[in-house]
């Protein structure tokens, strides 16, 4: 685990999720599709932001706490999400958008306002 833990807030879970799974399908980021796929494995939000425990008897070359999120509350019910996957300091990927939910926490509109790809 990390000295600095991640957080989702100020968003839910269930925000979180349906956010993740409106943007899987168009804006091609796979981090958010490496996420879905821990979460079907039945890892919870919080295990995967934690990161992978580390052996520290082997040397590892990848990142064992690859994620990173940072939420910005815009609005009552919208946000600024930076939501990236960092597994090596050569690879990974990572997107923002300005994302709207309604208030039963579906999201009404994700509009991607950035991306980074290494």
């Amino acid at each position: 685990m990390t000295n600095r833990r991640k957080t989702i807030f100020p968003l839910t879970e269930k925000q979180f999720l349906n956010f993740l799974k409106f943007v899987t399908e168009d804006d091609g980021i796979l981090a958010v599709q490496c996420f879905l796929e821990e979460v079907e494995e039945g890892k919870t939000i919080d295990e995967i932001l934690e990161g992978e425990q580390t052996d520290t008897s082997v040397i590892s070359f990848g990142n064992p706490d690859p994620y990173v999120i940072n939420v910005t509350k815009l609005d009552k019910f919208k946000f600024k999400i930076f939501f990236g996957c960092f597994p090596d300091p050569t690879a990974g990927d990572s997107g923002t958008w300005e994302v709207s939910f309604d208030e039963n926490e579906n999201v009404t509109d994700a509009v991607m306002v950035g991306s980074t790809i290494s």
